[in-house]
C-alpha cells in the first residue's frame, strides 16, 4: 500500500512538521533581529567606552599638569618664604645694631647737650637717622613680599581644595555613582 504524495502532504505529521518549520523560521528571524540589535548596541557601547577612555586620559593629563603647576608654585613660594625669613633675620640684626648705635648716639647727644663735639654728634645722628630710615624701608618691603607669599599660599590651598573636589568627582565617574551612567 503505497500512499500518494498528496496524501503525504496532508497527513497530520506533515502538517505538524510544516507548522514546526514555520515556527522555527519565525524564531530564527526573531533571533537574527535580536542579534543585530545587540551587535549594534555593543558597537555603540564600545564607541562610548573609547570616548570615555580618551576623556579619562585627557583628564589625567590635565590633572597631572595642574599638580606639576601647583608643585612649582609651592616650591617658588617656599623659596620666597625662606628668603623672606632670612631677610627678616638679617634686618633684626641690623635693627639691633642700629639700636646700639642709637644708644651711642643718645649718649653722644647727652654730651652734645653738655656742649661737646656738636658737629660730630650732628653728623652721627644724621647718619643713624638715614640708616634707621633705610632699615625701616627694607623691612617694609620684605614684609610686603612675605605677605604676597602668604597670599600665594592661600591661593594654592584653594587650588588644592579644588583638586580634591575634582579627584572626588573623577572617583564618582569611575565607580559609576554619577556622571555618565554605566556603559556596560
Amino acid at each position: 500500500m503505497s500512499t500518494s504524495p498528496t496524501e503525504d502532504a496532508s497527513s497530520p505529521d506533515a502538517l505538524k512538521l510544516r507548522h514546526d518549520n514555520s515556527r522555527l523560521r519565525s524564531e530564527l528571524a526573531e533571533a537574527r533581529r535580536l542579534n543585530d540589535r545587540d551587535a549594534k548596541r555593543i558597537d555603540t557601547m564600545e564607541e562610548e567606552l573609547k570616548r570615555l577612555r580618551l576623556r579619562e586620559a585627557e583628564d589625567a593629563k590635565t590633572l597631572e599638569a595642574m599638580v606639576q603647576h601647583v608643585e612649582a608654585n609651592l616650591k617658588r613660594t617656599t623659596e620666597r618664604a625662606v628668603s623672606a625669613e632670612n631677610t627678616i633675620t638679617t634686618l633684626k640684626k641690623e635693627i639691633k645694631a642700629l639700636k646700639s648705635e642709637n644708644s651711642t648716639t643718645l649718649s653722644e647727644n647727652k654730651k652734645f647737650k653738655e656742649g661737646k663735639d656738636v658737629l660730630e654728634l650732628k653728623e652721627r645722628a644724621h647718619t643713624a637717622s638715614l640708616k634707621l630710615a633705610g632699615a625701616a624701608k627694607d623691612a617694609e618691603s620684605n614684609l610686603k613680599q612675605l605677605m604676597a607669599g602668604v597670599d600665594i599660599l592661600k591661593l594654592m590651598a584653594e587650588t588644592l581644595a579644588c583638586f580634591d573636589k575634582l579627584s572626588e568627582h573623577t572617583g564618582d565617574i569611575k565607580s559609576g555613582r554619577k556622571g555618565y551612567g554605566t556603559a556596560l
